[in-house]
Order: structure tokens, then sequence, then C-alpha cells
């Protein structure tokens, strides 16, 4: 089980969350979200930015203070706001239930606390050739499933930042240019990603179904097709690329190109993309996605939750997830209900819907085990509380209440007060 501990990190108080295969954080505006994704993300980065330095440095005699200050480099550009501010903190990772990795800002100074890495980087630092066997040591360093560190896959981890539109600003050729100037943080990395991934479309058709028609036969044809007709949903159009842009087609005479599109398809087109390469290229990997709801209508939200969710079934994939929306989490609570059922009663359940009760149910594909997924709430005053209900496997039904309830206290004054009016007048 991975988790992480912060203490007074920016905004964040103190929060302990454990990191699932669905990780669902909710809170206001400023309560920290993006921090803790950034976190979550950096974490999850870190062992292919260490097995990059430590299989591939030019100086092959290096010792623990190496990999410490090569930590505090990648730590330090992505959050230099907090560093800057001289915020004391403190940060660990556990990549398991004995291996951990701690950051804290003390003295004016990044310190990092790596003894569970000393003895392989004794070991790593005598070798002078590649050795598989230390790879295999290296990765079980981090977790324990050997077939979930791939370091040879570009994309293992990505962050899908908020503002996913703004790479639709820029032309194609000014855009390169800036590409290649870019610093190493996480939303310029996901700029590259989305050059890589249209480039990727436009080499097999340009739209989500010819990608998918160039991939039959090594990947689920049927939950393949189930992805295509939710995009379909989503985006309100058919999205096509070629050497002269990307558009949305609506139908023969019709288009859009992309930057000309609302701002929800635009959000959430980049979302799509990603997660279906994923799901074609069979590749399991972490994504840390940023108000995945941005711009869409809530029953848009709703299919953008089952798409998400049959990319993490489907591939193993880990989703962190962070959000403003109710929707969302109303979403999720219908997968894990749905699959609640199914473990208690099997198929018995659906089988006593009526055809249009069960055409109304989530695609089968989406419903997520609850012991798979979490979800907290951040507060705009620093606190982190736990907003899963591991007895039932579902989102806390009063933080779903809660959350409406102010609008409709509000209300409730308002009309009472009205009708009171009302009868003082005589109406």
């Amino acid at each position: 089980m991975q988790k992480i501990i912060i203490d007074n990190f920016g905004p964040i108080k103190h929060a302990e969350i454990e990191v699932r295969q669905f990780t669902i954080v909710i809170g206001e505006q400023a309560s920290g979200k993006t921090y803790l994704s950034k976190l979550v993300y950096f974490f999850q980065k870190l062992p292919y930015t260490l097995y990059d330095f430590a299989f591939f440095a030019e100086k092959r005699a290096f010792a623990i203070e190496d990999f410490q200050n090569k930590i505090s480099k990648e730590f330090f550009l992505l959050f230099n706001s907090v560093i800057v501010n001289k915020q004391e903190f403190a940060v660990e990772f556990m990549y398991g239930t004995s291996v951990g990795l701690k950051i804290f800002y003390k003295s004016n100074k990044i310190n990092v606390g790596c003894d569970h890495f000393e003895k392989m980087i004794k070991v790593l630092s005598r070798i002078d050739v590649f050795d598989p066997k230390l790879v295999r040591s290296f990765y079980r360093i981090f977790n324990s499933d050997e077939t979930s560190f791939n370091p040879f896959h570009e994309y293992k981890e990505a962050y899908i930042p908020a503002g996913r539109a703004f790479t639709n600003i820029f032309p194609s050729d000014t855009r390169l240019k800036i590409i290649q100037k870019l610093p190493d943080d996480y939303f310029f990395n996901f700029i590259r990603r989305i050059e890589n991934v249209k480039d990727e479309f436009n080499d097999n058709g340009g739209s989500f179904e010819s990608v998918l028609d160039n991939h039959q036969g090594f990947i689920n044809e049927k939950t393949g097709s189930l992805l295509v007709e939710i995009i379909a949903h989503i985006l309100k159009a058919s999205y096509l690329v070629s050497i002269n842009g990307e558009k949305l087609v609506f139908n023969r005479d019709k288009f859009v190109t992309i930057n000309n599109a609302s701002s929800g398809q635009q959000e959430s087109l980049r979302i799509l993309q990603d997660l279906f390469l994923l799901f074609i290229e069979e590749t399991s990997g972490f994504r840390a996605i940023e108000e995945p709801e941005a711009h869409l209508f809530p029953t848009a939200q709703k299919k953008l939750v089952e798409f998400m969710s049959i990319i993490g079934n489907s591939t193993g994939s880990s989703l962190f997830i962070s959000t403003h929306s109710p929707y969302i989490l109303s979403a999720f609570n219908n997968l894990l209900f749905a699959k609640g059922v199914e473990k208690e009663f099997g198929d018995s359940f659906k089988e006593m819907l009526s055809e249009e009760d069960r055409n109304l149910l989530p695609a089968k594909e989406s419903w997520i085990d609850p012991a798979d997924f979490i979800a907290y709430s951040l507060k705009s005053g620093g606190d982190c509380s736990l907003i899963f209900d591991k007895g039932t496997g579902m989102i806390d039904e009063n933080y779903l209440d809660d959350v409406s309830m102010e609008i409709a206290d509000e209300f409730n004054v308002m009309f009472g007060n009205y009708k009171k009016l009302k009868s003082a007048n005589g109406k």
C-alpha cells in the first residue's frame, strides 16, 4: 500500500492519504489540491528519475549524497514557490509497508532521507556495466511487483494539468519552436506529451476510430469500441488530426478547428487522447489528473468518469484525480455501488431489471472494486479528511449531502421568510 504524509506544505497543514488505483481528492480552490497532485506525481516519477541517474549517469562512481542532491534538484524544480517562502515542511511517501522516502525543509535547506536506498546505492556505485539483475533489484526497492516498474516506457507516468486548452493557443510551427526551449517541469512535459500524442494519432489515420482499427487483434475490441462511443458522447463530434492540424467534425460539411472548439471539448480531449493511448498500448501507467470536469456539463462529467474507470480497470493504471465537482464523486459512487452489488449478488441484480433499466446502468467495464478506491476532502483551512466509508465501500453520503446543503439552506431561509411576508400581507 502506498501512502503520502504531508505536514505544513503550502496551504496543507496535515494530510495522510492512501494512494490506491483510484484516488479522488475534492476541495475548494486554494485548498492545496494542485500541490497534493504534484507531490504524488513527483514520487511516482522518482523511481524513473533515479533509474536514469543510477544506470546512465556519466559519472559512474557516486554516493548517497549524489542521489540526495538529484532528488533535491528535482523537488526544487516542481516546488520552488514553497521553498522560496522558506516554509518549513515535511513530506514522506511510502512505496510499500517498509520502504519510504522523506523530504523536509529545515534551516533553509532541502533535506532528503533515503536510508532504505543506501545498500543499493553502494552496489550501484561499483558497477561498470549494465546488469539486468541489478535493474530488477532496483525496482524492487520501490515495489515488490516487478511488472509495475517499466523504465523503458517513456510515458509511464504523466501529469495532466488544469488549463489543458493552453496547448491549442499557438499554431503548430510556433508551438514546436517553443517546445524546444521549454524547461523540464510537469506542465511543459505535458505539452511535449500532447505533441507526441498528436503525431501518434496522425500516423494511425488521425482519429480515435482509425487508431483502434490499426490495433485490432492486439487489444480488447469490445472495450475499445465502448471507449470510442463514450468519446463521441463527450466531444459531440469526431476528432481528426492531419498535417494541417486538429479539428472536430460534426458532419460531412461542418467542422471546427480545435482552437475554435468549445472549452469543454478542448479540455476533455487531452485527457481522452492520453488515456486512450494507454489502452491501445496496453500499458499500465500513473496519471495525476487535475479538474477532469472542467467546462463539462454534468452528464458529460459522468461519461468521463466511466471512461477513466474503464482505462484504469482494463490497463491496471492508477489515477489520482483532483476535482471541485460533486458530480464527479456521485458518478464514482454509482460505479462503486454497481461493483459492490455484483460482488454480493452476482448477476442476480442485473437479471431482475427490465431491459430499459439495464440500459441506464453504467457499462460493466467501468465498475470499480471498492478495495481499489479511496476519496478525501481538502479543506481551505489546510485539513484533510477521509470521505470514503470502507464499511459500505462508497463515498460518505453525508459529505455528498453537505456539498449541496449550503445552497439548499440559503434557499430555505429566503423561501421561509417569503412565505411569512405573503401571509402578513394577506396574499
